[in-house]
């Protein structure tokens, strides 16, 4: 029951995060990526704050609280760095292709450190999922500008550091609690983008932004944010690291549905077969295989 809560968890934390990427295409690049990173998880943090300060009646280990701010670093501060310059780069498309290889990268390595073993019928709903994209996205993986190898390998590059956060966080989250890490990640993550905006010289830049922009930063912070992020943890503590990673899956076809209502770009076959597939190979890598009666 609590791995099944932990799957669907991770199920609509992914399709928050597809709106997330219809949400900041939405306003055009016009925030440098690493103050769009520090706005969105900084005010997620800081939301979740008062919320950890009342359930916090004993004191966390100091290792507790490392290991939270160096994940919170890894996956709210350098991800969404790499993850947001990549689309300066390339196409959304090809980053989400580049974005779904962390299913594959999170089930080697939980393999590789001995958390979950390595089973046909799960890597072939990882594969099947990641192919479910590739349909959905088919047609317009080509559509991209000179040089989008470089935001490709942007993109793989925090997709990797995404895996390794993913299989981290599974021991430290029991320990903190979902809440707590969640907060505590993403105001590690967020002050470390915003250092970056700082030193940078770009923070007059905040008071240039439209009130549109504003709008889609609550968006960002509150749905992107507090309740993607707050739903994924969940997963990660509930449900195999593998499971929750399979579901990204989930993101770009929840972006291209999107941005077909809100941008106007086209909807067609291969976008629902894609779909088809990405659900039956979730399917494949969530569900318990049968166990014989004698």
């Amino acid at each position: 029951m609590q791995q099944g809560i932990g799957i669907w968890s991770a199920a609509l934390s992914s399709a928050l995060g597809g709106s997330a990427i219809a949400a900041t295409r939405l306003i055009g690049g016009s925030v440098p990526p690493e103050m769009l990173g520090a706005l969105r998880f900084g005010l997620a943090g800081l939301l979740l704050a008062p919320a950890v300060a009342l359930m916090l009646r004993h004191r966390l280990r100091g290792r507790d609280l490392l290991h939270t701010a160096a994940l919170g670093l890894v996956g709210f501060g350098i991800f969404p760095l790499l993850y947001n310059s990549a689309i300066g780069l390339t196409t959304a498309s090809r980053a989400a292709m580049a974005l779904c290889t962390m299913p594959l990268m999170t089930m080697l390595l939980a393999a590789a450190l001995g958390l979950e073993k390595l089973s046909l019928r799960r890597s072939v709903g990882v594969v099947l999922a990641m192919t479910g994209v590739a349909v959905a996205l088919l047609g317009t993986l080509d559509r991209a500008p000179e040089g989008a190898w470089r935001g490709d390998l942007l993109m793989l590059g925090g997709t990797s550091l995404m895996a390794s956060f993913n299989v981290l966080s599974r021991n430290v989250i029991p320990r903190v609690g979902v809440v707590a890490f969640t907060c505590g990640a993403m105001l590690a993550g967020g002050a470390g983008l915003a250092l970056v905006v700082i030193l940078g010289g770009k923070l007059p830049l905040l008071a240039e932004l439209p009130w549109r922009t504003w709008g889609v930063v609550l968006y960002l912070g509150i749905f992107g944010g507090v309740g993607a992020m707050l739903l994924w943890s969940f997963g990660l503590k509930n449900a195999p690291v593998t499971v929750v990673a399979v579901s990204v899956t989930i993101s770009p076809v929840t972006a291209s549905i999107l941005a077909a209502l809100l941008l106007d770009e086209p909807l067609g076959l291969a976008l629902l077969l894609g779909l088809v597939a990405v659900a039956v190979g979730i399917w494949m890598t969530a569900a318990r295989p049968r166990v014989p009666v004698a």
